[in-house]
């Protein structure tokens, strides 16, 4: 059983799926649309949390999200199964929804995907991607990292969808199962602005939103004091790996948030929201600039003019821009 299903390569593999899922059930709807109705900006940094044995860095919010807060906005009929205790039941449910011609979300770990050349093989579990096929005991996969559709063997999915380490997919699957046609895409877009606003600047707590950037910028400083030369280097090329590699990162997100708030600009010709999209993307180019400067100073410390102190002033002035800019789009009028 092989589904119809129109395979699109993403920039970010939720969003990639979300909106694959739903353009396949008759809501035509783009990435960075459903990216930005599913709040799917944010950050975390968690120093007391490892993650391949460096502080926690997120950008992105936890897995799952932004579907959920996509479809609920827009009034779409959904099935979600959060987590299995038995492997064989929730490969039998996948085969179940692909007997009916239902493509089906997964949330994966990418070590098990076989497809992936070997580096690319990591221990990361909030990967996602979208089955929609089986022959004899392989799947056809869309995997939203890959221009093409891609195979995998049963026994290697399922390995996949139980894979162990910090936050394990635990089988989870998700589908929709109807469409809004006509959704109030005004009033999902206000409250999805509202909500990463809010997301980004309110929730006073040190390690997320705005105030995590700013408390990692304070700590990359004392890196140097805190740690050997290798720990801190090492700190340092995982936090831009996680801006450059993993998932879509820094850069990348604010690129894509600000392609959101670009189409909600023209949209309703809202003059407002247009220049918001120009300076989500004046952030997002910061964004790169820190991790451009940082691999330099990575590759060639005594020559590149930066250090960790310059580093992490660049982080702060990432952190204050992005408070500014949250808390004046949390006032906008749609």
């Amino acid at each position: 059983m092989i589904i119809d299903y129109e395979h699109k390569h993403s920039g970010h593999c939720e969003s990639g799926a979300t909106a694959g899922l739903l353009k396949h059930n008759g809501l035509e709807i783009s990435e960075p649309m459903a990216f930005g109705i599913g709040s799917g900006l944010y950050f975390t940094y968690m120093p007391f949390i490892k993650a391949q044995d460096a502080p926690l860095f997120a950008f992105r919010i936890r897995p799952g999200m932004v579907f959920r807060n996509t479809t609920r906005r827009l009034n779409v009929k959904t099935g979600i199964f959060k987590k299995f205790s038995d492997p064989g039941k929730a490969m039998m449910l996948l085969d179940d929804n692909l007997e009916k011609k239902i493509p089906t979300g997964l949330q994966v770990g990418m070590y098990h995907l076989k497809y992936f050349p070997a580096g690319y093989q990591l221990p990361y579990n909030f990967h996602n991607i979208v089955v929609f096929g089986k022959e004899n005991d392989t799947y056809h996969i869309s995997e939203p990292n890959r221009e093409t559709t891609q195979l995998l063997t049963s026994e290697d999915l399922k390995k996949a969808r139980f894979a162990r380490g910090m936050f394990g997919p635990k089988g989870k699957m998700y589908y929709v199962l109807e469409v809004n046609q006509e959704p109030d895409y005004r009033k999902a877009i206000r409250e999805a602005i509202k909500n990463t606003s809010f997301k980004m600047t309110k929730q006073r707590f040190p390690f997320i939103g705005v105030y995590g950037i700013k408390k990692l910028s304070k700590d990359m400083k004392n890196w140097p004091k805190k740690y050997p030369d290798e720990k801190a280097m090492f700190y340092l090329l995982q936090f831009v790996r996680s801006i450059e590699e993993f998932g879509t990162g820094g850069a990348g997100y604010r690129y894509m948030y600000g392609a959101f708030l670009k189409e909600a600009a023209d949209l309703f010709k809202h003059d407002g929201l247009h220049s918001d999209a120009f300076r989500m993307g004046e952030i997002a180019d910061l964004w790169r600039d820190f991790s451009y400067r940082s691999a330099r100073f990575f590759k060639s410390r005594d020559d590149s003019g930066d250090n960790f102190l310059t580093l992490s002033d660049i982080l702060m002035e990432i952190g204050n821009s992005e408070e500014k800019f949250f808390k004046e789009i949390g006032k906008t009028r749609l």
